[in-house]
């Protein structure tokens, strides 16, 4: 199978679900929810935590951005589909805290950044030109 059919019946997949999610009202959402033995506190602090990290990211990135040269304000960099390694992601992202410490890095609750986390690090830099895919040989 190829890796473009999977990918779109992956989406397709997502898709279905996210309908499926939105058609339930709210209280059949929380009886689901209660009938798989969730805990809806636990849900509601979790996602609350995980918003106000995205909020604080997207906030330290802001900052990172004034203090980072664009490129240009009227032509906004494209993020590569295609991505270097996980390990040189890693690099490129240290280099670019390196060079700016105030690009600084949070852990989760004391722990190593995921792998989704370095590639959103690696896109979000490449997007504000600070990372130039093109100029890496990988």
């Amino acid at each position: 199978m190829s890796s473009n059919k999977t990918i779109q019946e992956i989406i397709s997949l997502r898709d279905a679900a996210i309908e499926d999610l939105l058609s339930l009202s709210e209280e059949e959402l929380r009886a689901e929810a209660k009938q798989d033995g969730a805990d809806l506190e636990a849900i509601a602090s979790e996602t609350k935590r995980l918003m106000r990290e995205a909020a604080a990211s997207t906030l330290r990135l802001r900052m990172t951005t004034s203090r980072i040269k664009p490129r240009s304000p009227a032509v906004p960099h494209q993020i590569s589909m295609i991505r270097p390694s996980l390990e040189r992601m890693k690099q490129l992202v240290e280099q670019v805290f390196a060079s700016n410490p105030s690009a600084g890095l949070a852990f989760r609750q004391g722990k190593m950044q995921s792998d989704g986390d370095w590639q959103s690090l690696y896109d979000d830099y490449v997007a504000m030109g600070a990372i130039k895919p093109e100029d890496d040989k990988y």
